[in-house]
């Protein structure tokens, strides 16, 4: 059921995104919820989930996604990672905007790829829906270049390397 397009496919699972977000807006903290697919390049996507509150409450990204685990019946279904924003990003039509929830967890992705390198990264919304990430950095190395490059194949996300006029950490 739902749309095809926010299929979260991990190694081969077709996790639907309305599962994660329903046991997330059963929690009595949480006035909704949205899964999106963060980008892995051993199971393809991981399930995320992004919450807002109710007004005045208080809970955990851990507790959060402790409950999902013990809620959520599908092992793949459960979420990797759970982020408390202060309020979705929602259309003009008020409906949550995945695409800037999908470009929120390949920024995500990529900074914990290159937990190696001093860089600062930024993800966007292209116009035809893709996502591009870019990659600051003031040491502009070959090998943080090749290094990106090659993540970008395995994850088919656009990554551009530019050079940082401040050092990042």
């Amino acid at each position: 059921t739902g749309r095809a397009k926010d299929l979260i496919i991990r190694s081969g699972h077709n996790i639907d995104p309305a599962v994660i977000e329903a046991c997330l807006e059963s929690h009595p903290a949480v006035v909704i919820a949205a899964a999106v697919g963060k980008p892995d390049d051993y199971a393809g996507e991981l399930p995320v989930v992004y919450v807002e509150l109710h007004a005045g409450q208080s809970v955990s990204e851990t507790e959060l996604r402790d409950y999902a685990m013990i809620n959520i019946d599908e092992r793949p279904a459960c979420p990797k990672d759970v982020f408390v924003l202060d309020a979705l990003p929602i259309t003009t039509l008020g409906k949550i905007h995945k695409p800037t929830l999908r470009s929120l967890a390949a920024e995500q992705s990529i900074r914990e790829y290159l937990t190696d390198f001093s860089v600062a990264v930024g993800a966007s919304v292209l116009p035809d829906g893709g996502i591009e990430v870019v990659v600051k950095a003031k040491d502009y190395k070959t090998s943080l270049i090749d290094f990106c490059s090659d993540l970008s194949l395995r994850l088919g996300l656009k990554i551009s390397v530019q050079q940082a006029t401040e050092q990042y950490v």
